[in-house]
């Protein structure tokens, strides 16, 4: 039974709550006084020691070897990391003395793959191709065929979307870059342990991992390169990550960013993909005329559902969800906010005017009486505007 004064947290997708196991543990190593990883003496050991164990468990969590895992702040960094490097390198090579790198990204895309492409594009140092989407926001393998041109170098296209949810077949996508001779880039902060994948197996050259999505602290990822393929640096300094990624190494927050993927197991996703079909359910009940955006079923992030009441605008029901002590969101915590309307539901072709959602996002710990009193508070509310 949920208090009526309870706050009901549904937004995991924006920030999930540390595990208490790495919360525990993340509280015992700053209670050590771990050292500097890059000292020559006897706690500088003791700290490599643990960084390289934690490198060595996020690559198998992510099925990799260890030597392609670089760690970093989290996903804006690396998704900023790999497509400034990637264009800005290939920009200088002899094949585009007289043309610029042509980099491919879907209609979908966070703001920090976005933001960068608008940005490389309006400072002449690149062409930028967007891939509209399908109705229930996949690429098309096909569609993305024929925006492929002889100057495209990468094509950077979201696992899966942190607003609706949708999955995009990585192996498709990727065989397809493969046989173009295209580096292939997918920000996986939302899939990764929330979607079971083996990154050796898939036709990925890049990864980006976030730690505060998995229930690990907030300012902590990594990046994926897969070996073979260089990443020149996008700071310079020290030597620490082998000298991709300089400055002194979190060895606290790194730990606990591996410890938090060691916890999740095909249990967590099955249960938290239960709590996403139940909430479909109650609000298909509760809700009439309610429009989910992004796929309903099928290959879907199991923590993420958007839907869309259809007579009061989306903006003014979560502010009384807030009032009601609902956490939930309208869209990514990271989107630009220079509009009301949703760039990923922009991106799917809504117009303007339909283009707003609620979001409400799970973890293995979200309970179906959660989401009951969710719909409890949300109906009323509905009723009252």
């Amino acid at each position: 039974m949920i208090s009526n004064t309870a706050t009901l947290y549904l937004d995991h997708a924006a920030t999930s709550a540390i595990a208490p196991e790495v919360h525990t543990f993340f509280v015992s190593l700053l209670s050590q006084g771990i050292g500097n990883s890059s000292s020559a003496h006897s706690d500088g050991s003791h700290a490599l020691a643990l960084l390289n164990n934690a490198r060595e468990n996020v690559a198998q969590k992510l099925g990799c070897d260890p030597t392609e895992i670089t760690f970093t702040s989290g996903g804006t960094e690396g998704n900023n990391w790999i497509l400034q490097r990637v264009l800005e390198d290939a920009a200088r090579s002899d094949r585009f003395k007289s043309s610029r790198p042509h980099l491919i990204t879907s209609s979908i895309e966070h703001s920090s793959v976005v933001s960068v492409a608008q940005w490389m594009k309006k400072t002449g140092q690149i062409d930028w191709s967007e891939l509209a989407v399908e109705p229930d926001g996949r690429v098309s393998v096909q569609a993305l065929e024929r925006m492929i041109t002889p100057s495209t170098v990468l094509v950077s296209i979201g696992h899966g979307n942190n607003e609706i949810g949708t999955l995009q077949d990585l192996k498709g996508l990727g065989d397809l870059c493969r046989s173009r001779g295209v580096l292939f880039h997918a920000d996986a902060c939302q899939t990764f342990c929330h979607e079971p994948f083996v990154a050796r197996d898939l036709p990925v050259d890049f990864m980006v991992l976030s730690g505060h999505k998995i229930r690990a602290p907030k300012g902590v990822g990594a990046v994926y390169v897969r070996k073979g393929l260089e990443l020149t640096p996008l700071l310079f300094g020290g030597k620490q990550e082998r000298g991709l990624r300089p400055g002194t190494t979190s060895v606290e927050l790194i730990c606990a960013f591996a410890k938090a993927a060691s916890l999740w197991t095909v249990k967590d996703i099955e249960r938290t993909h239960a709590v996403r079909n139940y909430s479909i359910q109650k609000l298909k009940s509760a809700v009439p005329g309610v429009r989910f955006n992004g796929p309903e079923s099928g290959p879907v992030l199991c923590h993420v559902l958007s839907f869309t009441t259809p007579a009061i605008h989306s903006k003014a029901l979560h502010r009384e969800l807030a009032n009601a002590k609902v956490s939930c969101s309208t869209g990514a915590a990271c989107g630009t906010g220079l509009s009301d309307s949703s760039a990923v539901l922009l991106g799917l072709g809504r117009s303007p005017d339909e283009a707003h959602q609620i979001r409400i996002s799970f973890s293995p710990t979200t309970e179906m009486a959660t989401i009951d009193t969710f719909i409890d508070r949300l109906t009323k509310i509905l009723k009252a505007l």
